[in-house]
């Protein structure tokens, strides 16, 4: 995996998914976009600009692949959540500032899940950052 902003390179990846059918899907945070390679890791396609409408981001942050074979994008910065098809088609958008995620102040600030109880660990927690597909078993 290479820096940059060519096919096949990533700056800031953050999020990934595995859909049904094995492709896996980044979040190219540093890109503003996402990336979809095929089950071997080699580029696909990837879509997505710098902005506020659907189909654009300013943090593409975390992903996943749901059941139906669309997927839902977080957009951290924008606090909404945007959902294509597989193929990057843009379908919708929703979510309203600090409906999804809040900051939390301090040194070291993190975004938390609106709603989650501090402390309590969820499933694949003690794992971070390793894909999971759409049943939500680990890579």
């Amino acid at each position: 995996m290479a820096c940059g902003a060519e096919d096949g390179q990533f700056s800031e990846p953050r999020g990934a998914a595995i859909d049904a059918d094995g492709y896996v899907y980044v979040a190219d945070t540093g890109n503003r976009r996402i990336v979809k390679l095929d089950p071997a890791g080699k580029f696909v396609t990837a879509w997505g600009q710098p902005g506020d409408s659907g189909g654009e981001f300013q943090e593409p942050f975390d992903l996943v692949a749901a059941p139906d074979g669309t997927l839902v994008v977080l957009d951290a910065t924008q606090q909404a959540l945007q959902r294509f098809t597989a193929d990057g088609e843009f379908l919708d958008l929703f979510g309203t500032e600090n409906s999804f995620y809040r900051p939390r102040s301090g040194r070291g600030r993190r975004w938390l899940p609106v709603g989650c109880r501090h402390g309590r660990r969820t499933p694949g927690a003690a794992r971070p950052n390793r894909p999971a597909d759409h049943a939500g078993r680990r890579a």
